[in-house]
């Protein structure tokens, strides 16, 4: 073996943890996660580090009251933790994100900074009613609505959405 063959062989991986080190610095959500096990299905949203998976997600269900809204209609939001540990959400509206999948607007409810949790087996509504925070009616559309559960000792955030539409 030669030296240049050597040297890089030997010096790759730390060159590679540097680097990983340095983006760290940059990019505080974790990018990558490790799977373990076979049955572990875990998806990891590289824009945020929010672990996704269908047996999480089975624990914070969101649901709206119905799938297609007249526009001025009350859209009733519903969250229910079917896990067996409490979830707890950065604010008492969850810090739920009403989204125009098309145009990208996003609404969100005012409510108190307060952390708040969802016991085993309870749910709780919200009402949105489709105006922004300027008063303006949201546009005819698809909408996804999602929550999203702050991180403990224990577990990472979980997210869950769910989809419907305003149609004139």
């Amino acid at each position: 073996m030669n030296s240049m063959t050597f040297a890089l062989l030997y010096f790759t991986p730390m060159i590679v943890i540097l680097i990983v080190s340095i983006l760290g610095a940059f990019y505080p959500n974790p990018l990558i996660t490790a799977i373990s096990g076979t049955d572990n299905l875990d998806t990891v949203n590289s824009q945020d580090g929010v672990i996704e998976n269908s047996e999480t997600k089975k624990g914070l269900e969101i649901r709206p009251n119905k799938n297609i809204f007249r526009p001025g209609e009350t859209v009733i939001i519903t969250a229910r933790n079917n896990g067996a540990e409490p979830l707890t959400f950065s604010d008492a509206s969850l810090g739920l994100l009403i989204e125009n999948i098309k145009t990208k607007e996003s609404f969100g409810l005012i409510s108190a900074q307060v952390l708040t949790s969802l016991e085993p087996g309870q749910s709780t509504s919200l009402e949105w009613d489709q105006h922004g925070l300027d008063g303006s009616q949201a546009k005819a559309g698809e909408y996804k609505v999602s929550v999203t559960t702050i991180p403990d000792q224990n577990s990472p955030p979980l997210s869950t959405n769910s989809y419907f539409r305003i149609k004139k």
